[in-house]
């Protein structure tokens, strides 16, 4: 094991501190568990509807570094949380699997991903007024590339975007 890798063993406790009562414990556990990869996808997508925002941003960039297509519904749903920093989250790690995994996402996937505009609509308006318009236009700006890249997967296997 490498310095700064987490191996699967430790992914029972890392599980149980997600729902440890200090806020730092379970988005640590969070970020730690995207360490251990493939492995760790399904505690992390649970982890998408934790009550603590900053689990959920944890989990969301966990995911995303992941990299795994089996996060992209899990990711695109929460989008759109009541925490823009979590949508971010989202964003990045759905920009990140689809630029590395386009050809291996379903077509009903891709088609979800390829119509975010509603998303992109509201993060748009909430980047107007937030107290910080760069992240905000920045995740809006993550939906969009999602979007394309999505729309030319889908041209590129002859389904219409």
């Amino acid at each position: 094991m490498k310095l700064g890798e987490v191996s699967e063993w430790l992914m029972v406790p890392l599980i149980a501190a997600l729902n440890d009562e200090y806020p730092g414990v379970n988005d640590a556990a969070a970020k730690a568990l995207g360490k251990v990869g493939a492995p760790a996808l399904k505690p992390l997508i649970v982890a998408l509807k934790h009550k603590n925002y900053a689990v959920r941003e944890g989990a969301a960039e966990a995911l995303g570094k992941i990299g795994n297509i089996g996060a992209v519904e899990p990711l695109t749903a929460i989008i759109d949380d009541e925490y823009t920093s979590v949508g971010r989250a989202a964003a990045r790690g759905l920009k990140r699997i689809v630029e590395n995994n386009a050809a291996s996402i379903a077509p009903d996937s891709l088609y979800m991903l390829a119509n975010l505009q509603d998303v992109i609509r509201v993060r748009w308006a909430e980047s107007n007024c937030a107290n910080e318009p760069d992240e905000e236009l920045h995740s809006t700006v993550d939906c969009l590339q999602v979007r394309q890249l999505a729309r030319q997967e889908l041209i590129r296997c002859g389904l219409e975007a």
